[in-house]
């Protein structure tokens, strides 16, 4: 839509939805997109043909996602100027460690997102997502293996084996509630070990793991 000889901005203020047929609907060349509100797209493909950026307050879902038959849901042909949330979802019973497939597409890109929405899968899966030159790339994991801790003269040591090269930030908490970082590792080999001394003063620690 929009096609016409003056350049002109698509503002998304509120919601955006593509969600009619496997196809792709386009914007024109000389219109740029900013979303600072929802964009969803949920089957086939949305193309800009020109520029878009992402506020702090919006948010991109990249919706129903098949990581056996990948298809690129937002594709954009000029710079994306990232920001806010990203959100994605993924077709149920379809993900495998190892799957590595792309969402979004662009010319170049700036910045990045703030905060990812549904990255957790069942099965014991998540995903990890990568901004490379000129794609989002998804890539599918096995979550981290926590070892038995060992009780030790200085404190609880904990060990972990995550997939190589991602990083890992590893939180305590005393009521499940309140969280503190203790330490965020970015291991070649996905190997991870702390050695929490506050755990010989505190009547009982929880820990979690979670990707960066």
């Amino acid at each position: 839509p929009g096609y016409g000889i003056g350049a002109y901005v698509f503002h998304n203020a509120g919601t955006l939805r593509k969600s009619a047929g496997p196809g792709t609907t386009m914007l024109a060349s000389q219109c740029a997109f900013i979303n600072s509100g929802r964009a969803e797209v949920r089957t086939g493909a949305l193309q800009l043909n020109a520029a878009f950026a992402q506020t702090a307050s919006g948010t991109l879902a990249l919706q129903n996602l098949n990581p056996v038959a990948p298809q690129v849901r937002l594709n954009i042909i000029g710079t994306a100027a990232l920001d806010g949330v990203l959100e994605v979802s993924l077709l149920p019973n379809l993900a495998a460690p190892g799957q590595t497939f792309a969402a979004m597409t662009y010319g170049a890109s700036t910045g990045s997102f703030s905060s990812r929405v549904g990255l957790q899968l069942d099965g014991g899966l998540w995903l990890r997502p990568a901004i490379t030159s000129h794609a989002l790339m998804l890539n599918v994991e096995s979550v981290p293996t926590f070892y038995t801790p060992q009780v030790t003269a200085d404190g609880f040591k904990l060990q972990w084996h995550g997939a190589p090269g991602v990083g890992w930030r590893l939180d305590a908490s005393t009521n499940l509630v309140d969280w503190l970082t203790l330490i965020s590792t970015n291991s070649p080999d996905g190997l991870g070990v702390y050695i929490d001394s506050d755990s010989l003063v505190l009547p009982r620690r929880y820990y979690r793991l979670a990707p960066q």
